[in-house]
């Protein structure tokens, strides 16, 4: 029997994903033997598996994790890092700290499993050598207790505890609970005693539905079928079949199959032994005993049907996704989550493995997600129109503790493909990084960019930085409505963003020049700057309100106390006539916190 699973929909896709990544890391890592290599393939709608190749999937799945995760690799890049970030003299009281506090958590995790062992000894020294590092000329010593450290956490025993204990918390149990090894009743398993644990709740199960059927399929009597069963008594659905099929013959017990057990929802031909639950898939799964009016046939019992196989399946979702902390949120009242991502496409399943696997390299080289999506959508053209109608980004953060799933979907409508493909790049110069990325994700959603430009204006503002990055996002913002809109001179309606923008540094030029003028002068007078805060402020204020009124007024009087007539560009945008009002008015914002000298990072120079 050959097992047929298909990427169908994007949750069977992350799955499918995880478990291709699993046997390729089993056959290049010798796993799995050479006379078993080949019995997962890949096919145009998804993998077919041959039995066989499940005996292996228990090892696999945690040599996998282990190097994926490994603490010590990533304890010695971090250390390295904050190294590098400590050769700067005046940084390195800040890198010490923090180099300092790794090795000490760390330490502190090792002597729980590990006390009275070598590794306590060694780890005691590097915290006595520690406490004499006191000056930045001591950088040798600190590498030396790094190097040190990491010749202790790197040990097989040590590493693949901690590692253990890393994803069941942090990558695993967010998506599961606590079901089989991921109950905390089990954390004190060895690697062994987790990889067989798997095996008996996950895998044998699977082994157990594929012989009965082959039994019903290959049997001519109802006694073989039951003596199976007994052979596999502990199985508890089989206990339940006994019953059913006691003093039966073989027409009834196929019957019985065919008619009596629902096929699985997600793995067509399986048997359902069990419901989609919590415990399967939280972020999507209900508690069976709650959800009245999601039970299958109105039982109470039977739910939302699944088989063993498709809950194995499911538990390979976070090993088929990329997993990155992102920021929800702005500035101080945001909050960093541990996120899922995906690239889901209706193309053959090996395009999907390919994107995916294109995606999650980006996010180890800490690429930005514009500049990810940049790169997946550039070399799509010539099929361009039917891909990016059926592909899209997914994001996923769940917190089983809480019940709390946050799924966001990202569809790429072709006019956006199109300018990601020629203007992706220019959106790496929107800084923060936090902002780049709240601006891009409202993009995908098809959300106005506007608001963010907002937030994105109060925070300059507030905190004293540079326009430049706010322009650029408004330009930015005023190409997708191009492109959207169907405009194709894009150089024109660059211009016009450039007038507005221009307008704003002349006049903050003339206030700089009147402040120097007043310098001489004995009254007290505020600087430019406090002044084109406070201007930029109701400024900002009018413009998130839409009171063009409101604007206007605070912008003649503003060109009339520095003796300048309001340019004509701003009559054109009170009536929307060339660009929208929000575009027009926070490209002048923009202008007024950028000082003249300040230089385009992006290369492209702001010209009217």
């Amino acid at each position: 029997m050959v097992l047929r699973l298909y990427a169908s929909d994007w949750l069977m896709s992350m799955a499918l994903v995880g478990l291709q990544r699993l046997y390729t890391y089993g056959e290049t890592n010798n796993i799995i033997p050479d006379e078993h290599r080949g019995t997962v393939r890949e096919t145009d709608s998804g993998l077919e598996i041959e039995p066989v190749a499940l005996e292996y999937l228990p090892q696999i799945f945690f040599s996998y994790l282990i190097d994926e995760y490994s603490i010590a690799e990533r304890d010695y890049k971090r250390l390295q890092n904050n190294l590098e970030y400590g050769k700067n003299k005046d940084r390195f009281s800040d890198a010490f700290a923090s180099i300092k506090k790794t090795i000490t958590d760390s330490t502190k995790k090792i002597l729980k499993y590990f006390a009275d062992t070598p590794a306590e000894t060694a780890l005691q020294d590097i915290q006595n050598r520690l406490k004499e590092i006191k000056h930045h000329d001591q950088l040798e010593q600190l590498q030396a207790c790094i190097h040190d450290y990491y010749n202790v956490v790197k040990q097989k025993e040590i590493n693949d505890k901690l590692t253990l204990n890393y994803f069941k918390s942090v990558i695993l149990s967010p998506f599961f609970g606590q079901p089989s090894f991921l109950n905390v009743a089990k954390n004190s398993l060895d690697l062994s005693g987790h990889i067989d644990l798997f095996y008996k709740d996950y895998v044998l199960p699977v082994q157990n539905d594929i012989q009965l059927l082959e039994v019903i399929d290959k049997t001519e009597t109802g006694e073989d079928v039951l003596a199976f069963l007994d052979e596999h008594a502990d199985y508890p659905p089989f206990r339940t079949l006994k019953k059913a099929w006691k003093k039966r013959d073989i027409t009834f017990i196929r019957n019985y199959i065919k008619e009596e057990i629902p096929e699985c929802t997600l793995v067509l031909g399986q048997p359902s032994f069990q419901n989609f639950e919590e415990m399967i898939f939280s972020p999507l799964g209900v508690s069976s005993k709650n959800a009245a009016n999601f039970f299958w046939d109105l039982e109470q019992n039977r739910s939302l049907p699944i088989s063993s196989l498709a809950k194995l399946v499911l538990f390979c979702v976070p090993l088929g996704a990329t997993m990155y902390y992102r920021k929800d949120g702005f500035d101080e009242q945001g909050e960093v989550r541990l996120y899922a991502g995906f690239v889901h496409t209706d193309e053959k399943f090996k395009e999907v493995f390919r994107k995916n696997e294109h995606f999650k390299q980006l996010k180890k080289q800490s690429e930005s997600f514009g500049k990810i999506v940049s790169r997946l959508v550039r070399g799509v053209r010539k099929e361009s129109e039917y891909i990016m109608q059926h592909l899209f980004f997914l994001e996923m953060s769940a917190n089983y503790q809480s019940k709390r799933t946050l799924l966001d979907y990202y569809h790429i409508p072709h006019y956006l493909a199109k300018y990601f493909q020629e203007y992706g790049d220019k959106l790496e110069y929107i800084s923060p990084y936090e902002y780049r990325e709240h601006f891009i994700r409202s993009a995908l959603q098809g959300i106005d960019t506007k608001h963010v430009i907002f937030k994105y204006l109060r925070h300059v503002i507030k905190n004293g930085g540079s326009g430049l990055g706010v322009y650029i996002a408004v330009r930015e913002r005023h190409r997708i409505g191009c492109y959207k809109r169907g405009e194709k001179d894009m150089k024109k309606q660059d211009n016009r963003v450039a007038a507005f923008f221009n307008s704003g540094r002349d006049i903050r030029k003339a206030f700089e020049q009147a402040g120097k003028a007043r310098e001489s002068e004995d009254t007290y007078s505020a600087s430019a700057g406090k002044k084109v805060t406070g201007i930029a402020y109701r400024l900002l204020n009018a413009t998130k309100a839409g009171n063009k009124d409101s604007f206007m007024d605070t912008l003649l009087r503003v060109y009339m106390s520095v003796d300048k007539p309001v340019p004509a560009v701003f009559l054109h945008a009170m009536h929307e006539r060339e660009m929208d009002f929000a575009t027009a008015a926070n490209a002048f914002i923009a202008g007024m916190l950028s000082s003249e000298n300040e230089k385009q990072k992006d290369g492209e120079e702001v010209s009217a």
